[in-house]
Order: structure tokens, then C-alpha cells, then sequence
């Protein structure tokens, strides 16, 4: 009962630096934990502290509404591009509510590794139910439409899921994959080459690379079209097996290997194939790759030649287009994405910080909004030179780069203040761990949004992209004209303008 009140409980509280901060209803808690926390270390948080609030709150959340819980937990898998706290979750509602748990599995166990996860979870001992006949249920309608590519891929982790839940094949092939997953030579013995061709095309390839016969290896990858991992984990592959690889690498493996393309030359003949590759905007979006993913390809790679220049273009390109696909935003804009030191906190594993998030979605939105007002800040609104008719790319270096200071998310409002700047909407893109007094001395942001609402601007409407898992806001639950959305996926920024049209917020969706 302790910890749930300190979930729901709207009051003013404090953040990890002491200053006034507010509680958000516990369904928007839920969302934004759901949405950003990876249970990596943050620039407030450990891991261990934020896997400690996500246990609770998942808990708090399953047994107190399960059916929202099960809503939450498929859209932030789904559409928020999320997978460690969804699953997470998943598992909690096994034990709240075991229907809702089997009903919602299929949607937000996407791959073997997820199945994996949630069957060790269920399996630790440490949640309030365990591996129960429903949730083996579960599991094993998901085995029944695995595929050669995935057992191939994962066949270690799917072999200890395959004897913790024994599954009944629904078909001979099912039978033949199941067998080959559990013990190869029985798989052998029973000639089931036909009913598995591309588990045959991969015992080619084994026998190959024992071997070293290269011309059978790539014979073997081009007829099974085999998962790039497990070829190159055989032996280190040769250019010419790169070359092979390559027709059938996912988009995410493509942009992990770009400098090993480079490296073994398969750039300097296929840099246009590559790069077309890289553009399709679909591809893109069905390989569930978020923006930043992309930025990071972009910082690592860098090109020996002109020819291998298209790259950058390419990915430029890519995120350029997926922004231009999102709706426009009427209005006067203000744009202020938080450059202050705590913004170069991890938000996933140690490479992808808060600051590179809130420059490239800034970037986004400027290219939205042709006369958008762009007001980066920490204590002060910072001069950055940006370049509106750049690439999204370019500008999220630009603000990436002056990241320090303290935070006043109050500063880019005072600087409307005083420059009586009347804006439509006010979009702030930061973790809302403010803790300073702005340089024109106002101290938090719902004081100084009220009293540009009361002077300057009463119609203007403040969305606050919230990047952060941590459980403070800068507004109280019910402040007018200020509205919270959460994540890191580009679709995050079409909720401000259905919002600002009196559509849906993120949490009715």
C-alpha cells in the first residue's frame, strides 16, 4: 500500500538535485517508464535503482489496472520501439492477470530472443508466479509459427526454451525444426533435408567452412540465405563471403557493418547498392530502427573515397524523409531542446545519450516548421548557429555539441517573456531534471509558463518531450496547456500536432 501511494499521489515533491517537482498520475508514470527506461545507467540514475522502481511499478500497475497495463505494454513494444521494460511487464502480468497475459504474448514477444527473456524471467523464481501452464501455453503457439531463419539464428537460447516447455508440433516440418533445435544429429539421422531446406543449406555451410571450402560456403549462404551472424561466427569471412551476405543483410546488421564493409572493400564496388539500401525510408521503419541508431552509423562511419560518399547521403536522406512523412505544425513554433550537462546521460547502453536524442528530434521539428523560434538552453538560452535548409543529421551535431551547465527549463519561457514573443506551441525536449535559476532570474518552469500564459501568450500550449525514466515533472498533473509525451521513436513528434488540433494524447492512444 506505501509504495502505491507514492506512485499516485499528485502532490509536489522533489527531484534528485532538491527542487520542486510534481508527480504525474500513475498511468502516465507507467507510459513514460515503459517508453524510456532500458535499465541502463542515466546522469541521476543507476541501473539498479531504475530496475528497482521499474519492478515496483510494474507490480503497482499490473495488480491495480491490468487491462491498461496489457494496452501499455503492446504499444510500447509496438510503437514505441521499446523491448527490456515491456517484457519486463509482460511477465508481471502473468501473475495479475493470466488471461490478458496469453491474450497480449504473440504482440509483444516479437522474436526468439524476447521468447527467451520472458520464459527465463518466469522461470527466476523472483516474480509472483512462475512458468505456469498458461504462460507455457503461451510459449508454445509462439514456437508453432517459428521459422527456419529464427531457429537458425537463435537455435542456442530456442534449444533451453524447447526443454523448459515441450511443445507439441503442429505440423511435420514443425517436428523436423523442433528435432534440429534440440539435437542436430537426430535431425541427420532422419533425412528431414526436405522439410527444412535452409536448416540443410546451413549444415552445408558448416560442413564448408570445417572445411574451408569458400565456393560451397557461398553457395550454401546465396540458396538458404543465411543469417549473417552465424556465418560470420563460423570463421572470419572473406570478402567474397561478405559479398554473399550482403543481398540478405537486415537493415539494423547493414548499418552495424558499414565500416567492416569498408574494411574488407565490399564498399568500393557496392557503395550505390549499400546506400539505396540504407534510404528506403520502409525498410527502415519495419526493421524497427530508431533515429538515433542511425545518427550513431553516421558518426562511426567515414569515407576512404568519393564513391563511398553516398553513404552519408544515404543517411541523411533516410531521416530526412522520415521526418518529412510526419505532419506539419501549425503556428508560430518554439523549439528548446535541453543542452544541459545531465543531458549526457546514457538513455541506451553507454553510446546513445539524452543530448543526441533532443538535437536530432529539434532537428526534426525545425525542418517541420519553416519559421520555427529554436531556443537551446541549460541556465541561459544558448546561440547556436542552425542551418534550416541543412539535413536533420547536420543540425543534431550542431546541437549536440554544446552540451553543459545547469538546467532552468524555465530560461527559453523568460526569454519569450522578455522579448513579449508570442508563440502557438511551446515544444521542450529534456529529461525535467531542472534545478536552476534562469539568467533572467525566474526559478521553475510552471511558474514562469503561467505568467507567459497571463502576459504574453494565453492561447499557447507547451508539449514537453520527456527523454528521461525519471519519475519527476516540471508540471502538476492538471497544469493547464502542458501536455507530456514520452519516447525516443520520430513518431513521438506527430502526437504535438494532433495534440495541438484537440486530438488524441499519447495516453488515450
Amino acid at each position: 500500500m506505501t509504495r502505491l501511494h507514492v506512485f499516485i499521489s499528485y502532490r509536489q515533491t522533489s527531484n534528485y538535485e532538491g527542487f520542486a517537482s510534481y508527480q504525474r498520475p500513475l498511468k502516465e508514470q507507467y507510459l513514460q517508464m515503459l517508453l524510456t527506461n532500458t535499465l541502463s545507467n542515466t546522469f541521476y540514475a543507476s541501473s539498479q535503482s531504475l530496475l528497482r522502481d521499474a519492478h515496483n511499478l510494474h507490480l503497482t500497475m499490473s495488480q491495480h489496472d491490468p487491462d491498461y497495463t496489457a494496452r501499455a505494454l503492446v504499444y510500447a513494444r509496438q510503437k514505441g520501439l521499446m523491448r527490456a521494460q515491456p517484457l519486463l511487464g509482460l511477465a508481471y502480468l502473468n501473475a495479475a492477470d493470466p488471461k490478458a497475459f496469453e491474450r497480449i504474448f504473440a504482440q509483444v514477444v516479437l522474436t526468439p530472443n524476447d521468447l527467451y527473456d520472458v520464459v527465463t524471467t518466469l522461470r527466476s523464481g523472483k516474480l509472483p508466479r512462475g512458468y505456469t501452464r498458461r504462460a507455457k501455453r503461451a510459449a508454445t503457439a509462439w514456437l508453432q509459427t517459428l521459422s527456419e531463419y529464427h531457429a537458425i539464428k537463435y537455435s542456442k537460447k530456442l534449444c533451453e526454451v524447447l526443454r523448459q516447455t515441450h511443445p507439441k508440433p503442429n505440423s511435420a516440418r514443425q517436428s523436423a525444426l523442433f528435432t534440429w533445435i534440440d539435437d542436430p544429429q537426430a535431425w541427420r539421422n532422419a533425412c528431414h533435408d526436405e522439410l527444412t531446406p535452409q536448416i540443410a543449406a546451413f549444415e552445408t555451410f558448416k560442413a564448408a567452412a570445417k572445411a574451408r571450402d569458400e565456393a560451397r560456403m557461398i553457395a550454401a549462404i546465396r540458396e538458404g540465405k543465411l543469417p549473417h551472424d552465424v556465418v560470420t561466427g563460423a570463421l572470419p569471412p572473406s570478402t567474397a563471403v561478405w559479398h554473399a551476405l550482403l543481398n540478405n543483410l537486415p537493415y539494423l546488421a547493414l548499418l552495424r557493418h558499414l565500416n567492416t564493409l569498408q574494411r574488407v572493400e565490399v564498399l568500393n564496388t557496392r557503395a550505390r547498392f549499400i546506400a539505396n539500401r540504407l534510404s528506403d525510408v520502409e525498410a527502415m521503419h519495419k526493421a524497427r530502427v530508431l533515429p538515433f541508431q542511425i545518427l550513431q552509423a553516421y558518426r562511426a562511419f567515414r569515407a576512404e573515397n568519393t564513391r563511398q560518399e553516398v553513404i552519408y547521403s544515404a543517411l541523411e536522406s533516410v531521416i530526412d524523409s522520415a521526418c518529412d512523412n510526419l505532419p506539419p505544425l501549425a503556428g508560430r513554433v518554439c523549439i528548446a531542446p535541453d543542452i544541459s550537462g545531465s543531458m549526457l546521460g546514457s538513455a541506451q547502453g553507454s553510446m546513445t545519450r539524452y543530448i543526441d536524442i533532443a538535437g536530432l528530434f529539434a532537428a526534426a521539428l525545425l525542418r517541420l516548421s519553416s519559421d520555427a523560434l529554436v531556443l537551446p538552453f541549460n541556465h541561459a538560452v544558448a546561440k547556436i548557429t542552425l542551418d534550416r535548409h541543412a539535413s536533420v543529421l547536420y543540425n543534431t551535431e550542431a546541437i549536440a555539441a554544446h552540451c553543459n551547465g545547469g538546467t532552468a527549463l524555465s530560461a527559453p519561457i523568460s526569454a519569450l517573456i522578455a522579448a513579449r514573443q508570442v508563440v502557438d506551441t511551446f515544444i521542450g525536449i529534456t529529461d525535467n531534471e531542472e534545478w536552476g535559476v534562469d539568467s533572467y532570474g525566474n526559478h521553475g518552469f510552471w511558474q514562469t509558463w503561467q505568467t507567459y500564459k497571463k502576459q504574453v501568450a494565453p492561447h499557447a500550449k507547451a508539449f514537453l518531450l520527456t527523454l528521461a525514466p525519471y519519475n519527476h515533472a516540471v508540471a502538476p498533473a492538471k497544469a493547464q496547456d502542458v501536455y507530456f509525451i514520452y519516447g525516443w521513436s520520430e513518431q513521438v513528434l506527430s502526437y504535438i500536432s494532433l495534440m495541438s488540433a484537440g486530438m488524441h494524447h499519447q495516453l488515450d492512444e
